[in-house]
């Protein structure tokens, strides 16, 4: 049996080599010709790898966030009959919830929240009664990718 090997230069991934075998035995020839194959197969497979890695994923990144909120945080109001706060991302309702404590930090009531605008804002009627003071709203949320956010913000309730 007599195997080549011939490098290829010019192209554009840099040198290849390729391994040309001739004899008189069919079976040499097979293993030669399996051995560029398997240096394909290779290539490809590292290729699929690296575009896989570089390709970025959206989900694994994705969180609620809170973008927005009615009261707004840090405002001053009258008495608001629901609070409105709206995400980045679409909500699971049976795992987010929002609690409300006034001055003192008495315990408002709440009623049952409500998704809307493509389940990315929480609406939840306020049922307990209000006085004049500062009030915090304290709100966990689960995305529908399965990340959980939390944090708070404060309005005022003005006389």
């Amino acid at each position: 049996m007599q195997c080549s090997v011939y490098w290829n230069i010019s192209g554009m991934w840099g040198a290849s080599r390729r391994i040309i075998c001739k004899s008189d035995s069919s079976r040499w020839d097979f293993v030669c010709r399996s051995r560029e194959r398997l240096m394909l197969f290779r290539s490809v497979l590292y290729l699929s790898l690296a575009v896989i890695y570089l390709i970025p994923v959206k989900q694994a990144f994705a969180h609620a966030h809170l973008v927005g909120s009615t009261p707004p945080a840090n405002s001053m109001v009258t008495v608001p009959s629901e609070l409105v706060l709206t995400f980045s991302e679409e909500l699971n309702l049976k795992f987010t919830g929002v609690k409300l404590a006034g001055p003192a930090a008495a315990s408002v009531r709440l009623d049952q929240p409500k998704l809307m605008d493509s389940d990315k804002t929480l609406m939840v009627p306020i049922s307990g009664t209000m006085l004049t003071g500062t009030y915090t709203v304290n709100w966990s949320a689960l995305s529908v990718d399965g990340h959980k956010t939390q944090g708070s913000f404060k309005f005022t309730v003005k006389p």
